[in-house]
């Protein structure tokens, strides 16, 4: 993906590449856009470079020089599943054919309750170190996104500001990012507001 003899080359990508560069300055980004865009594909990718601590020639975002304890988010189980594991792993039985190469993965844990879907997964850093890599939900409770530090969090679909404000706290003793990407189908939430009001104050 991205790359210049690829079928979505970045240079051809203008927006998308302001939302990668922007992770230089911001420790928060928000990719809202319509259905088809490429959101999911640039949180993926971004999730993938910072897991493996390889970074295109292009990138001038945010890097991580070590393994990193991340989380990567969406609205059930099942969605996660057949979404974001699927666009990072491969589906099940062909885990290793996502973004991240197959060489990369490491020991899995399944997530009770629903068929292979992956709770969490080591991944190879760069470094020699291994990345970890958790899946999780909006439909959990609000405990299981308390107590632990992330480098990482993205969160795929629009979340419910609450487990937001949680995931941020994760990433405040690690200097951690937060990534966001969604189709605001509902409207002006607390979410979009909370963000459309900070983008305004930044661009004057």
């Amino acid at each position: 993906w991205f790359a210049p003899d690829s079928e979505y080359p970045i240079e051809t990508l203008p927006k998308h590449k302001a939302f990668f560069d922007a992770g230089a300055d911001f420790s928060e980004r928000l990719a809202m856009s319509g259905n088809r865009t490429g959101k999911s594909i640039m949180g993926c990718f971004e999730t993938t470079c910072h897991l493996t601590g390889h970074y295109p020639d292009w990138w001038v975002g945010r890097r991580f020089e070590h393994a990193i304890d991340a989380w990567a988010v969406g609205p059930d189980a099942r969605t996660v599943r057949d979404t974001i594991q699927k666009e990072l792993i491969g589906p099940p039985g062909e885990w290793g054919t996502g973004m991240i190469p197959a060489h990369a993965l490491g020991k899995s844990f399944a997530l009770q309750g629903t068929p292979q879907a992956i709770d969490v997964i080591m991944v190879k850093h760069r470094t020699g170190g291994w990345s970890r890599l958790g899946f999780k939900n909006y439909q959990q409770d609000m405990q299981a996104f308390m107590g632990t530090a992330r480098h990482l969090v993205w969160l795929d679909e629009e979340c419910p500001i609450d487990i937001y404000n949680e995931c941020n706290i994760r990433t405040a003793t690690t200097n951690g990012i937060m990534i966001a990407t969604f189709t605001p189908l509902q409207g002006l939430t607390p979410m979009v507001v909370n963000f459309a009001r900070r983008a305004t104050f930044l661009l004057g």
